[in-house]
Protein backbone atom coordinates (compact mmCIF):
# COMPACT_ATOMS: atom_id res chain seq x y z
CA UNK A 1 0.00 0.00 0.00
CA UNK A 2 2.81 2.40 0.83
CA UNK A 3 4.49 1.74 -2.50
CA UNK A 4 1.25 2.46 -4.34
CA UNK A 5 0.90 5.68 -2.34
CA UNK A 6 4.45 6.76 -3.17
CA UNK A 7 3.82 6.42 -6.91
CA UNK A 8 0.40 8.08 -6.57
CA UNK A 9 -1.51 4.96 -7.52
CA UNK A 10 -4.42 5.97 -5.32
CA UNK A 11 -6.80 3.13 -6.27
CA UNK A 12 -4.05 0.57 -5.69
CA UNK A 13 -3.12 2.08 -2.33
CA UNK A 14 -6.74 2.26 -1.22
CA UNK A 15 -7.36 -1.37 -2.21
CA UNK A 16 -4.28 -2.57 -0.29
CA UNK A 17 -5.13 -0.61 2.87
CA UNK A 18 -8.71 -1.86 2.75
CA UNK A 19 -7.44 -5.41 2.30
CA UNK A 20 -5.13 -4.95 5.28
CA UNK A 21 -8.13 -3.84 7.33
CA UNK A 22 -10.03 -6.95 6.28
CA UNK A 23 -7.18 -8.98 7.75
CA UNK A 24 -6.68 -6.78 10.84
CA UNK A 25 -9.82 -4.66 11.28
CA UNK A 26 -8.49 -2.91 14.40
CA UNK A 27 -5.26 -1.70 12.78
CA UNK A 28 -5.03 1.96 13.73
CA UNK A 29 -2.07 2.47 11.41
CA UNK A 30 -4.00 1.29 8.35
CA UNK A 31 -6.97 3.48 9.28
CA UNK A 32 -4.63 6.45 9.68
CA UNK A 33 -3.10 5.64 6.30
CA UNK A 34 -6.57 5.63 4.71
CA UNK A 35 -7.28 9.03 6.30
CA UNK A 36 -4.07 10.47 4.86
CA UNK A 37 -4.87 8.84 1.52
CA UNK A 38 -8.22 10.62 1.48
CA UNK A 39 -6.38 13.92 1.89
CA UNK A 40 -3.69 13.09 -0.67
CA UNK A 41 -6.02 11.64 -3.28
CA UNK A 42 -9.04 13.89 -2.94
CA UNK A 43 -7.92 16.82 -0.83
CA UNK A 44 -10.75 15.88 1.52
CA UNK A 45 -9.62 16.63 5.07
CA UNK A 46 -13.17 16.29 6.41
CA UNK A 47 -13.46 12.72 5.14
CA UNK A 48 -10.00 11.92 6.50
CA UNK A 49 -11.07 13.24 9.91
CA UNK A 50 -14.19 11.03 9.81
CA UNK A 51 -11.99 7.98 9.32
CA UNK A 52 -9.91 8.97 12.35
CA UNK A 53 -13.03 9.53 14.48
CA UNK A 54 -13.86 5.84 14.06
CA UNK A 55 -10.67 4.84 15.87
CA UNK A 56 -11.37 4.25 19.59
CA UNK A 57 -9.76 6.84 21.86
CA UNK A 58 -7.75 4.23 23.75
CA UNK A 59 -6.02 2.95 20.60
CA UNK A 60 -3.03 5.10 19.75
CA UNK A 61 0.15 3.12 19.08
CA UNK A 62 3.14 5.44 19.44
CA UNK A 63 0.90 8.50 19.09
CA UNK A 64 0.24 7.79 15.40
CA UNK A 65 -3.49 8.54 15.74
CA UNK A 66 -2.91 11.70 17.78
CA UNK A 67 -0.35 12.97 15.29
CA UNK A 68 -2.73 12.35 12.38
CA UNK A 69 -5.58 14.11 14.19
CA UNK A 70 -3.29 17.06 14.90
CA UNK A 71 -2.11 17.29 11.29
CA UNK A 72 -5.65 17.20 9.91
CA UNK A 73 -6.77 19.87 12.39
CA UNK A 74 -3.85 22.03 11.25
CA UNK A 75 -4.80 21.49 7.59
CA UNK A 76 -8.32 22.64 8.41
CA UNK A 77 -6.87 25.65 10.25
CA UNK A 78 -8.71 24.51 13.36
CA UNK A 79 -5.98 25.71 15.69
CA UNK A 80 -8.01 25.42 18.89
CA UNK A 81 -8.58 21.72 18.21
CA UNK A 82 -4.94 21.22 17.20
CA UNK A 83 -3.77 22.81 20.44
CA UNK A 84 -6.17 20.68 22.50
CA UNK A 85 -4.98 17.51 20.76
CA UNK A 86 -1.40 18.30 21.72
CA UNK A 87 -2.10 19.32 25.30
CA UNK A 88 -4.33 16.27 25.91
CA UNK A 89 -1.68 13.83 24.67
CA UNK A 90 -0.38 12.06 27.82
CA UNK A 91 3.32 11.96 26.91
CA UNK A 92 5.68 14.93 26.76
CA UNK A 93 6.84 14.07 23.25
CA UNK A 94 5.48 12.36 20.18
CA UNK A 95 7.27 9.05 19.53
CA UNK A 96 5.81 8.89 16.02
CA UNK A 97 7.19 12.35 15.20
CA UNK A 98 10.76 11.38 15.99
CA UNK A 99 10.36 12.20 19.65
CA UNK A 100 9.43 15.82 19.03
CA UNK A 101 8.46 17.55 22.26
CA UNK A 102 4.90 18.82 22.62
CA UNK A 103 6.29 22.36 22.79
CA UNK A 104 7.44 22.02 19.17
CA UNK A 105 3.90 21.25 18.02
CA UNK A 106 2.47 23.99 20.23
CA UNK A 107 4.94 26.42 18.68
CA UNK A 108 3.77 25.47 15.22
CA UNK A 109 0.15 26.03 16.26
CA UNK A 110 1.03 29.44 17.70
CA UNK A 111 2.94 30.36 14.55
CA UNK A 112 0.00 29.32 12.37
CA UNK A 113 -2.25 31.54 14.48
CA UNK A 114 0.12 34.44 13.91
CA UNK A 115 1.28 34.55 17.53
CA UNK A 116 5.00 34.81 16.85
CA UNK A 117 5.95 35.69 20.44
CA UNK A 118 4.30 32.56 21.88
CA UNK A 119 5.69 30.46 19.04
CA UNK A 120 9.22 31.58 19.81
CA UNK A 121 8.74 30.77 23.52
CA UNK A 122 7.55 27.28 22.64
CA UNK A 123 10.38 26.75 20.17
CA UNK A 124 12.92 27.92 22.71
CA UNK A 125 11.53 25.36 25.17
CA UNK A 126 11.76 22.64 22.50
CA UNK A 127 15.30 23.56 21.44
CA UNK A 128 17.29 21.36 23.86
CA UNK A 129 15.46 18.20 22.78
CA UNK A 130 15.71 18.99 19.08
CA UNK A 131 19.36 20.01 19.31
CA UNK A 132 19.93 16.67 21.05
CA UNK A 133 18.68 14.83 17.96
CA UNK A 134 21.62 16.05 15.90
CA UNK A 135 24.10 15.76 18.75
CA UNK A 136 23.07 12.14 19.41
CA UNK A 137 22.92 11.11 15.75
CA UNK A 138 25.13 13.50 13.75
CA UNK A 139 25.25 11.31 10.64
CA UNK A 140 21.47 11.03 10.19
CA UNK A 141 20.42 13.35 7.34
CA UNK A 142 16.79 13.27 8.48
CA UNK A 143 17.76 14.78 11.82
CA UNK A 144 19.65 17.59 10.09
CA UNK A 145 16.66 18.23 7.84
CA UNK A 146 14.34 18.34 10.85
CA UNK A 147 16.76 20.63 12.65
CA UNK A 148 16.84 22.91 9.61
CA UNK A 149 13.05 23.07 9.60
CA UNK A 150 13.12 23.88 13.31
CA UNK A 151 15.52 26.75 12.64
CA UNK A 152 13.26 27.99 9.86
CA UNK A 153 10.33 28.08 12.28
CA UNK A 154 12.54 30.10 14.63
CA UNK A 155 13.28 32.55 11.78
CA UNK A 156 16.98 31.61 11.80
CA UNK A 157 17.41 31.51 8.05
CA UNK A 158 21.17 30.97 7.81
CA UNK A 159 21.09 28.17 10.39
CA UNK A 160 18.18 26.57 8.57
CA UNK A 161 20.04 26.68 5.25
CA UNK A 162 23.21 25.28 6.86
CA UNK A 163 21.31 22.31 8.31
CA UNK A 164 19.53 21.72 5.01
CA UNK A 165 22.88 21.61 3.21
CA UNK A 166 24.27 19.30 5.86
CA UNK A 167 21.32 16.95 5.37
CA UNK A 168 22.02 16.84 1.64
CA UNK A 169 25.73 16.22 2.22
Amino acid sequence: AQNHTLVRDWPGASARYKRALEIAPDSAQDKVALAYLEVLQNGNVTEGRKILQNIPADIDPDGVVTLARWELAMLERDYATAEKIVTDFPLEDFPRAGGAPKTFSLGRVALARGDTASAQRYFTAAAPAIEGWVRDDPDDPNRHAQFGLFYAYMQRKEDALREGRRAIE
